[in-house]
């Protein structure tokens, strides 16, 4: 048995968005390992300029 579209977009109203938030947190984190390359350094983001020299 299949849940129709109606169904969840419903069950979703009624639930709210509490549940997918927390879903997310637990799921979500960085794709990229610490040594791959073009990933951000410590945390910081992307747009830094290249130069910048980190201790």
């Amino acid at each position: 048995m299949t849940p129709t579209a109606k169904a969840l977009r419903d069950l979703r109203r009624r639930v709210g968005g509490a549940p997918m938030r927390r879903l997310f947190e637990v799921l979500s984190g960085p794709l990229a390992q610490p040594t791959t390359p073009g990933a951000p350094v410590r945390g910081l983001p992307h747009s830094l300029p290249r130069r910048l020299q980190l201790p």
